[in-house]
């Protein structure tokens, strides 16, 4: 007669030690996995880094040589040209500066959508102020003052977000250039859910029934011929506060400035609720 052997039923000890080694293998494939994407997406990066860089400048070289034989020919035949000859050549020249800007702002816009991000702490304060110093440097001949509130830190991409705060200020000095003061505003503003930044300038403002169309790339609310610009900026502050989480909104009176804020839910960053 066969002895009838039981059926041996697995131990909890034993089933816990299955499910824990499965567990260890589908993590290690699920990081296996990760590793591989971060290092595609490293590539990606790196191959439409050096694309944006090739055909920059492809395009900023014979613009450059442009500018440079305009420069020759004012100077080697200054006496023999008319005035409305040299206003032309001048014009052309500044039409040069104003492309490579437009492209330089292109390659930044085109970046700020797929670089690899940097998030840390950033103690904003210093941030604006520093921004504040060096555009404040760049416009000597100009009289500028900043009222800077108090400004809680955040977690974000600090090179992205610089940029952003420089294209703010810029534009309100742009647009404030004619006032006896240029006067710059930063503060910020909170709730349960949101925190939001502010600046605030004293220019010549906007009709608010444009104010959609301006964070949309080559859109402007004023004549290009009134003030330099290529339509870009506004655009990249959208692009850069997407990339970080949050939004930006625009508030304006015709003559009376405008307030530019950088919005952010408090859910991805580390503030206290209020």
């Amino acid at each position: 007669m066969i002895p009838i052997i039981p059926k041996m039923i697995a131990s909890p000890e034993t089933a816990q030690k299955r499910a824990e080694r499965k567990i260890v293998e589908l993590n290690a494939g699920l990081e296996q996995t990760v590793e591989e994407r971060t290092r595609e997406l490293r590539r990606a990066y790196h191959d439409l880094e050096s694309f944006s860089h090739t055909v920059t400048h492809e395009f900023k070289t014979p613009i450059r040589e442009i500018g440079t034989y305009l420069e020759i020919i004012q100077e080697d035949n200054y006496d023999q040209l008319g005035e409305q000859s040299k206003a032309d050549i001048q014009l052309a020249r500044k039409v040069c500066n104003q492309t490579l800007d437009m492209i330089e702002n292109m390659m930044i816009y085109t970046k700020a959508g797929f670089m690899v991000l940097n998030i840390e702490k950033i103690d904003m304060m210093e941030l604006v102020k520093n921004c504040f110093k060096d555009l404040q440097q760049a416009n000597e001949d100009k009289k500028i003052e900043l009222q800077l509130n108090d400004l809680p830190d955040l977690y974000s991409d600090r090179f992205l977000l610089r940029m952003a705060i420089m294209n703010v200020l810029n534009n309100s000095i742009k647009f404030a250039q004619n006032r006896p003061v240029i006067q710059l505003v930063a503060g910020h503003m909170e709730s349960e859910k949101e925190i939001a930044y502010y600046f605030k300038d004293n220019g010549v403002g906007f009709d608010m029934s444009n104010a959609k169309g301006l964070f949309k790339l080559f859109n402007r609310a004023h004549n290009s011929s009134d003030y330099e610009g290529n339509g870009i900026g506004l655009a990249l502050v959208k692009r850069i506060l997407s990339r970080n989480g949050g939004y930006a909104e625009i508030i304006g009176e015709k003559d009376r400035g405008c307030v530019v804020v950088f919005i952010f839910q408090r859910k991805y960053q580390p503030f206290p609720s209020v």
